[in-house]
């Protein structure tokens, strides 16, 4: 991590700190940030490992205009090389996009209690949850079956299975 411009104070506060624990967590992760306090207000910026032409910026700041508690505001800039495909820039985007609309808390610790015992009613199913999308996953545990669902809600899995199950003889294809 480190702190630029010099001779800008540090950032203060809840703000502040919530900051310095996100830029901490980066660092970890070997990605450099900056963190400044601008006009009282604290602004994090994220800056992508890899450089060159495609590198990406993001900046995290408080919403000056929230009320507590604190609400933070994120922007992502990122210039694809000269000649991109535009279904290169379209897959990039959408995959932020999504990245973003995932719960802050997922509930795979309270969905799988609630899954385990559905399952064991239902021993020709297997579900798991995936962490790094945020959603359940879940299919017939027969290969040849085309059943399959992904969501972040575990009752939909639940919904899936059972409609599924109720129409065995129609098996798609």
């Amino acid at each position: 991590m480190i702190t630029e411009p010099a001779g800008l104070p540090a950032p203060h506060g809840q703000a502040g700190q919530y900051l310095a624990a996100i830029a901490a967590a980066l660092a970890a992760r070997g990605i450099t940030t900056r963190l400044t306090c601008l006009a009282g207000t604290s602004f994090l910026t994220a800056f992508s490992p890899v450089g060159g032409p495609d590198a990406a910026t993001v900046t995290i700041h408080p919403d000056p205009w929230a009320a507590p508690p604190l609400v933070l505001n994120g922007t992502c800039i990122w210039d694809p090389a000269p000649g991109t495909a535009p279904q290169a820039v379209a897959a990039t985007a959408a995959s932020i996009l999504q990245a973003a609309a995932r719960p802050a808390r997922p509930s795979a610790p309270v969905g799988a209690v609630l899954l385990a015992g559905f399952l064991d009613r239902h021993p020709g199913w297997s579900a798991f949850w995936d962490k790094a999308y945020g959603v359940w996953r879940a299919a017939e545990d027969d290969p040849g079956s085309a059943w399959y669902t992904e969501t972040p809600d575990p009752a939909a899995v639940i919904s899936y299975i059972t409609a599924c199950t109720g129409t065995a003889a129609r098996r798609p294809g």
